[in-house]
């Protein structure tokens, strides 16, 4: 009965459920949310900054993944008709 109790109550409810579960998660959103803190400035320049390099990111990435697929697509159109001659 005790080892019952020590293995599925203690140990999982309490123990990996919870680790896991909520208090892993808020633990964890707490850390980097404290860390994320030590960069504010308030200064809006710094905000500005960081949203134009995202603004950045998002459109290089975005034409960068749709000159890729546009190559991938060529390619595997070209080798599909060059197996059909």
């Amino acid at each position: 009965m005790n080892f019952g109790y020590l293995l599925s109550f203690q140990l999982l409810d309490k123990g990996l459920i919870e680790f896991f579960g909520p208090l892993g998660f808020s633990s964890a959103s707490f850390s980097y949310s404290r860390g994320l803190s030590l960069f504010q400035s308030a200064f809006v320049v710094h905000y500005l900054t960081v949203i134009f390099l995202a603004l950045l990111l998002y459109l290089s990435f975005s034409i960068f993944a749709n000159l890729v697929s546009v190559h991938l697509v060529f390619i595997v159109f070209s080798y599909v008709v060059l197996a059909l001659y």
